[in-house]
């Protein structure tokens, strides 16, 4: 509650290697620094009510696309980082 989350997007590169960059970033409680990559693992998670599959379906539908997800996390700051390459219309 009261919490802040903040979504940006961005291309990077140049045309023949575009990526699309997708970053969410929020301000909660962090993710737990022994956890680490383990929280891109089916099963793990911290939530109650859930089955700790969210993180491990973005990862594998990044990585299904050809891109990567990555997280930065420290208390009160947490960045997710995918990137995935630019498909779709061809520069004008």
């Amino acid at each position: 509650r009261g919490g802040h989350v903040e979504l940006r997007t961005a291309l990077a590169g140049r045309a023949d290697t575009a990526r699309v960059l997708l970053e969410i970033e929020d301000d909660g409680a962090g993710i737990p620094p022994d956890l680490g990559e383990e929280i891109f693992e089916p099963g793990v998670g911290s939530f109650r009510q859930g089955f700790g599959l969210g993180l491990a379906l973005c990862r594998d539908v990044a990585t299904a696309h050809g891109g990567a997800i990555a997280v930065a996390s420290a208390p009160g700051r947490t960045v997710f980082r995918i990137e995935l390459p630019q498909t779709g219309p061809e520069p004008a």
